[in-house]
């Protein structure tokens, strides 16, 4: 029975990338198989089925260039054509390039020379050899330097499953994310709520953010406002439209930029979970921790996001995993500028870094159950406990009152006057803090 091609050239290719410790690469337009090494005495084969009358050969020239040791130094090569109704032959060039055509025993008689083990392999059982080689386990796996057209076929695979209509996780978070702030911004333009929020309030952090959703530790914690800590992603970034255009728009491409590759590459309930618990967390210990500090908007989300992806492919050596990794300097960049844009403070780090770090334990956190790692799985949860712990802690033993905070006072009394909250509801809640303050209609 005649021995297929697909038989012989995996038993090669097995044999080259096992025995011989080449590395492979693949040309697809020629459907040839590259076999490349520096520490061999043949630095580059080429394996195919059919005689190539086109000399051309840029990918070959290409390969050839770059295993290149000196100026003067010529790579040997090897060209072999497996194909058992070609005529057997056996050439070498005058620049010392070698040629081999013909059936597989022939080859295998003529490589005899150069690799002397090759006599022990066969390809009469098609079984034999389905099974992929260790180094070709995955289609990401095994891409040699060179490998440039699988470099390239993997990176399309991956952005073809990040195209827009196949994300709608992603969009949806995008939604939310983007149109509640511009619902709120709407809001206070049509009932005149902008002029009131203007009042002694900075642009980024203030009352604006406040008004919409934003949390701080007097009206949330002492406040009993608990529900700020699940919206103060939603929070807008203050009273005038460029601010507002700068900070959502910019946010909204970060956000964006992570989320779509953390849908592809991360299973959806880890997605759901990590993301809800560490904007949970994310809120609360800012909120405690950051004294008089008000936090709130979409760049809280996209920190939790960016340090979730980065966490999931932290220690995969894959092409698509050093893709997304470069492809996250961006986002990064992002968080660092656009609030050092706007009104840079320390208070807005903090809690940006608060959302990486729990984005990047969380994550770790499910990866290391399903990995069984009991170290990682301790270390995490450790981190996960402090970030929740420690504000438990300071709730309970603050010896003192927060001082009264004319932004949280202000805020207050635009509810009041905008029907939104009643003056006996405000004055509760003042009452709850520990201010003396009345408030009216």
């Amino acid at each position: 029975m005649a021995i297929i091609y697909k038989n012989i050239k995996n038993s090669l290719t097995n044999f080259f990338l096992k025995q011989e410790n080449y590395k492979k690469t693949i040309n697809l337009k020629s459907n040839a198989i590259y076999f490349y090494s520096s520490a061999n005495s043949i630095n580059v084969i080429k394996l195919s089925d059919s005689k190539n009358e086109d000399d051309n050969d840029l990918f070959l020239e290409d390969l050839l260039k770059k295993m290149k040791s000196s100026i003067h130094h010529k790579p040997s090569f090897l060209n072999l054509v497996v194909n058992e109704n070609l005529t057997n032959e056996f050439k070498k060039d005058e620049d010392g390039s070698l040629e081999i055509i013909g059936n597989f025993e022939f080859i295998k008689e003529k490589l005899q020379e150069f690799f002397p083990s090759i006599m022990n392999i066969n390809a009469e059982k098609t079984g034999m050899f389905s099974k992929k080689p260790d180094k070709e386990k995955d289609d990401d796996d095994g891409v040699g330097e060179f490998d440039t057209e699988k470099i390239t076929k993997t990176i399309s695979t991956l952005l073809a499953k990040a195209a827009p209509n196949k994300i709608l996780f992603t969009w949806f978070c995008l939604a939310v994310s983007v149109l509640v702030p511009i619902v709120w911004f709407s809001l206070s333009i049509m009932y005149h709520i902008n002029k009131e929020l203007n009042w002694n309030s900075p642009p980024f952090f203030g009352m604006a953010t406040l008004f919409s959703g934003g949390t701080t530790v007097s009206l949330t914690i002492d406040g009993g406002q608990w529900w700020r800590i699940f919206t103060y992603g939603f929070a807008i970034a203050g009273t005038d439209i460029m601010t507002n255009l700068i900070v959502t728009g910019f946010g909204a491409v970060a956000l964006y930029s992570s989320l779509k590759f953390a849908e592809i590459t991360i299973k959806k309930w880890k997605l759901i979970f990590v993301l809800i618990l560490g904007y949970v967390i994310t809120g609360f210990f800012s909120t405690v921790m950051l004294q008089g500090a008000i936090t709130g908007g979409i760049l809280n989300i996209a920190a939790i996001t960016i340090g979730m992806l980065i966490m999931s492919v932290a220690s995969d050596p894959k092409i698509t995993s050093k893709f997304i990794k470069a492809k996250m300097i961006w986002p990064i960049i992002l968080l660092i500028f656009i609030p050092f844009m706007i009104n840079p403070s320390l208070e807005l780090y903090f809690a940006l870094g608060v959302g990486l770090v729990s984005g990047t334990v969380l994550m770790a956190l499910v990866m290391a159950v399903d990995k069984k790692s009991t170290i990682t799985s301790v270390g995490s949860l450790l981190v996960i406990l402090t970030l929740i712990i420690v504000p438990i802690i300071f709730i309970f033993v603050r010896p003192y009152t927060e001082p009264t905070d004319p932004t949280v006072l202000q805020t207050l009394q635009v509810y009041i006057k905008n029907n939104m909250l009643s003056a006996s509801d405000a004055d509760a809640i003042v009452a709850k803090i520990g201010w003396d303050r009345h408030f009216w209609k």
